[in-house]
This record gives C-alpha cells, sequence and structure tokens, in this order.
C-alpha cells in the first residue's frame, strides 16, 4: 500500500482451487455483526482501510507536502469471459490498448469509476460489487464463485510543487479451479467450469511463456490475462497469494497450485512511478541539466588545460 501511495502500480491476486479460501482472504467473512470492524477484514477491505489512514495522518511521511487527494474505485466481473460492470450491470466494459510511456498497457473503458471519499464509501462500494458477483452452490463451496473479480483502487496525489502521483492498486480474485468430478456441477455451471478452466489455463501459459523469456506471451487469449497484462511482467509490482486446502482428497490441487506459485516467481516486473509534472517543473528540470552539462564541460576543459600544462613542462 505504500508504494501505491508512492504513485506505482500495484497486483494482489489469489489462486487456488475451489473452496480453498480465496474470496475469505480478499474480502473477510461473508456474514459479519459489523461491517467496520476491523479484525474481520480481509486484504482488500484492509488496504483500503490503511491507505485512507495514512491519506489522512498529516504527521506521516508519505503525506509530507500533500496538497489533495483523490480515491476512486472500479469493479469489474469476468463470467464466461465477458466483462460486466459490478457497480452498475447495465453497462458493458471492454478493454483496449494504450501506448503509455513506451509501452501497451490494456485499458478498460465504460465502466463506472467511483469516487470514494472515506473507508465508510469504499466499503460500501465493495458491498454493492460482492452482491452482484455471481455465485453459485456446488458440492466443494456453497457459495462458490462463477466468476474472476478484479477490483481497481486508483489513488492521485498532488503536493505542492504541483506534482501529481498516480497509484493503481489492482485486486483480483480469481475462480478456483475444480475438478467436475468433485463440485458436480451440471448444464449452466458445467459452461461455467468450463470458461473458468480455460482463463487459468491461459493465464499459466502466459506465466510459462514469461518465464522461458519468449517472443510471444499469449495476453490476449482470455480476458483475465489480457486485463492483468500489466501485471505480469509489466509496469506492476505483483504479489501471489495461494490457497490450498488441508484435506487428503485435495492434495493434488494443492500441489499444482504451489508449482503454479514457484513458477511464477520466476516472472520479473519492470517499474516506475506513475507522475506527471507541471509545465514550470520541466523547464526547472531542464535549466538545472543544462547547468550540469555545462558545470562538466568547463571541469573538462580544465582538465584538458592541466594535462596540457604537464605535457609540455615534462618536455624540460
Amino acid at each position: 500500500c505504500d508504494d501505491i501511495l508512492q504513485g506505482y502500480n500495484g497486483t494482489i491476486f489469489v489462486y487456488g482451487q475451489s473452496g480453498s479460501g480465496k474470496t475469505y482472504s480478499m474480502y473477510g467473512p461473508e456474514e459479519r455483526k459489523d461491517e467496520m470492524d476491523i479484525s474481520t477484514f480481509g486484504i482488500i477491505p484492509m488496504s483500503c482501510a490503511y491507505i485512507f489512514a495514512i491519506l489522512n495522518d498529516d504527521t506521516h511521511p508519505l503525506t509530507e507536502n500533500l496538497v489533495s487527494y483523490t480515491v476512486r474505485c472500479e469493479f469489474i466481473e469476468i463470467y464466461n469471459e465477458k466483462l460486466n460492470d459490478l457497480l452498475d450491470p447495465s453497462k458493458t466494459p471492454h478493454i483496449r490498448e494504450l501506448l503509455i510511456q513506451k509501452q501497451y498497457v490494456p485499458v478498460i473503458e465504460n465502466v463506472t469509476t467511483k469516487q470514494v471519499n472515506n473507508l465508510e464509501e469504499c466499503i460500501a462500494a465493495i458491498r454493492v460489487a460482492t452482491g452482484n458477483r455471481t455465485v453459485a452452490y456446488t458440492n466443494l463451496n456453497a457459495t462458490s464463485s462463477r466468476s474472476h473479480m478484479v477490483m481497481r483502487l486508483i489513488v492521485t496525489i498532488e503536493t505542492e510543487n504541483g506534482t501529481k502521483k498516480t497509484g493503481i492498486a489492482n485486486f483480483a480474485d480469481l475462480a478456483g479451479s475444480e475438478a467436475v468430478k468433485k463440485t458436480g456441477v451440471q448444464g449452466k455451471q458445467l459452461k461455467e467450469a468450463g470458461n473458468i478452466l480455460k482463463s487459468l489455463s491461459a493465464l499459466s501459459n502466459v506465466i510459462d511463456a514469461l518465464e522461458k523469456g519468449r517472443k510471444h506471451v499469449p495476453f490476449k487469449d482470455s480476458k483475465l490475462t489480457f486485463m492483468l497484462s500489466n501485471s505480469l511482467g509489466g509496469n506492476c509490482k505483483t504479489i501471489l497469494l495461494l490457497c490450498g486446502s488441508g484435506h487428503a482428497l485435495n492434495r493434488d490441487e494443492s500441489i499444482r497450485s504451489i508449482q503454479f506459485g514457484m513458477r511464477c516467481r520466476n516472472v520479473q516486473n519492470t517499474v516506475c512511478v506513475n507522475e506527471t509534472r507541471t509545465k514550470q517543473q520541466l523547464l526547472l528540470e531542464n535549466k538545472q541539466l543544462k547547468a550540469e552539462v555545462e558545470a562538466l564541460k568547463l571541469n573538462q576543459l580544465q582538465l584538458d588545460q592541466q594535462e596540457l600544462i604537464s605535457e609540455k613542462l615534462s618536455e624540460y
């Protein structure tokens, strides 16, 4: 979260078989008496609480020279390879690429971007989004997620000198891999399971290509990998959370999850700060750089003169 406040991109995505506790880890328990009880928070609400706590702490080093900030959030569901806006189900989001800082980055268009001014508003938005997510009963999980869900938290900070930094946190709660024999799904849910496994297979292929340094990485084989392409080998600090089952019947799935995580460790990202500076700042920096160049030229001239004098003295 500190990295987000400094203008970096960050992603946490959770991977594992169905019913292993992925959504619980990300959001916390489904039912709780007090929604603002921090002891029941999962990774996502806990991260939001931390970010708002720092932004409202004038004594914290990360808020030094802070003038203003905005926090916005988006919630996208990937269901049967289609994107859904979980804050406004009437919308149909889509992905396209933009060239940003000499790198193609996926951008989600036609999606609701909601400004949240405090933790309470953020938790309310999370409640709406999770309520609109597609879930169903299976033999492994009474409320099995039938889709991938990605929350994007966009934090923009402006400082006294006019610099703007924008950090984007992506929280991806992936649907679980599942063996049809164990889940017992049929009909509509069987189709959902097929699309979930297809997208997870595409994710595995992307990791394999990145790990082996191949020229072509098949990001566009699924909506999930296309949306997370900047998080996989791009401009992002990415964390993978693995969830496994301790039951002996699920041993093979847990082992495969661990093997997937070990492969992910070999993928390297290159990160930079998302920073916008004013025209005056750029002109000042240009002036300083020119002054440094002139100083270096003068220093080199002095060195050349000293070398010439040394050569003449050695002739005598």
